[in-house]
């Protein structure tokens, strides 16, 4: 008798795992389904990934502007100086929603200064 009881639970141990699979497969479908239908609708991906590159495009833009600004302002405080040559590197990162990729942009700024 011990020995049945043993092997029921040995089975229904299996069943158990094998719809635990079964379960994980169908949720990869669904999942792989759902991003084939993204990748159909190319108009919203398209229009996302503009909208991506103009803010990026923005934050860029605005970064450049503060850094000018800044530097007139220093440009100001350090009169009667030799001429000197800055270079900034901005790194700006923005996350490609579908892979979750993360794209970098490296903007280099030469300003000089003629003080």
């Amino acid at each position: 008798m011990d020995g049945k009881s043993q092997e029921s639970k040995k089975a229904a141990a299996a069943r158990r795992r094998e719809r635990k699979k079964k379960k994980k497969l169908e949720k990869k479908e669904e999942k792989r389904k759902l991003h084939e239908e993204y990748k159909k609708n190319e108009t919203t991906f398209q229009v996302r990934k503009k909208m991506e590159k103009n803010q990026m495009r923005n934050a860029i833009e605005q970064t450049t502007a503060n850094m000018r600004a800044a530097m007139k302002e220093w440009k100001k405080k350090k009169e009667g100086k030799k001429e000197k040559k800055i270079i900034i590197v901005l790194v700006t990162t923005i996350r490609i929603r579908p892979h979750s990729v993360r794209m970098y942009q490296i903007l280099i700024l030469n300003i000089f200064l003629s003080v």
